[in-house]
């Protein structure tokens, strides 16, 4: 007797999204220092709750990495610059497609 096992491989490759800003509305500026959070969703269709949530420089390789793993993270960006917030899913075959967002940081915010 065979017993065959079958899995979605196709799991692996479920993108997130960057949805919106909380509170809503999205700021009209960033500040270094400052306090935000950014929310998550997911294409993948049975309810997916674990995320990778982190931050780079734009132009770098070096990632920061935020220690929330639920639909909602919070950000404090350290210095005025551009950054790429980044989102991957993490499923049963690992991490997902990357999701980012371009978010302009500035000391000059009011």
């Amino acid at each position: 007797q065979i017993l065959t096992t079958q899995f979605n491989a196709e799991q692996q490759f479920v993108s997130a999204d960057i949805s919106n800003y909380i509170p809503y509305p999205e700021p009209s500026c960033y500040a270094a220092g400052g306090f935000y959070f950014f929310q998550a969703t997911s294409t993948q269709t049975n309810n997916l709750s674990q995320f990778q949530w982190g931050y780079r420089l734009q132009g770098s390789t070096t990632n920061t990495f935020v220690s929330s793993t639920s639909y909602i993270a919070d950000f404090i960006f350290p210095q005025a610059g551009i950054y790429e917030v980044f989102v991957r899913p993490v499923t049963p075959c690992g991490l997902g497609n990357e999701s980012t967002k371009i978010v302009a940081v500035s000391n000059e915010c009011m």
